[in-house]
């Protein structure tokens, strides 16, 4: 089935009020478009195991009966993230929101880097919006290559070498894997 049949199928059951779409990254032939490719597509396995509160906004769809049981899109205009307030407002009236698995493809030749910059940071200030206190484990999550190396490197000092090397080893090979994994289902490009 294409994009578009899945995206409408979930629709049918009538507690979905919501379905959306993975957004791939592809086709950069740039390192700031490699590099805002490898931060979308690296969100994707958390995406598809995050609770299914809320939606990312590159392919959304829902039954216009929905849209009106939320009030429309005006009370949402002022919101940050309005896909991820879109997602929220159709839980908050019972409704249940759809991951389907084949991912939209965002062609991404070239960027230039204040505009990864400023991207990042939307995305950041929208999940500190909508995650609360867990926000501050995101450095945890986003940067584990950074925190394994600080550790080899305290493990280097307190005379643990291969406890530390263990430590950073297995994060670089779990990222590695993560990547090879999303590049190998998800965004099939050999870029």
């Amino acid at each position: 089935a294409g994009l578009l049949e899945q995206l409408v199928r979930p629709l049918s059951d009538a507690r979905v009020g919501m379905s959306y779409a993975c957004p791939v990254y592809k086709g950069a032939r740039e390192w700031v478009a490699a590099l805002m490719a490898l931060a979308v597509n690296e969100a994707i396995l958390a995406l598809a195991t995050a609770p299914p509160f809320t939606a990312v906004g590159s392919t959304m769809a829902m039954r216009k009966d929905v849209l009106h049981a939320i009030g429309g899109l005006t009370p949402l205009r002022h919101r940050i993230g309005i896909d991820a307030a879109l997602g929220r407002a159709v839980c908050a009236k019972g409704y249940r929101i759809e991951l389907v698995q084949q991912p939209v493809t965002v062609i991404h030749l070239r960027s230039r880097f204040s505009e990864w910059r400023r991207q990042m940071h939307r995305w950041l200030v929208t999940i500190q919006r909508y995650l609360g206190a867990g926000y501050l484990a995101i450095p945890f999550y986003s940067a584990p290559i950074v925190w394994a190396s600080l550790y080899f490197f305290l493990s280097l000092l307190g005379g643990r070498v291969a406890q530390g090397l263990a430590v950073l080893a297995f994060i670089v090979v779990f990222r590695l894997a993560s990547v090879v994994v999303v590049n190998l289902f998800f965004a099939k490009d050999r870029g």
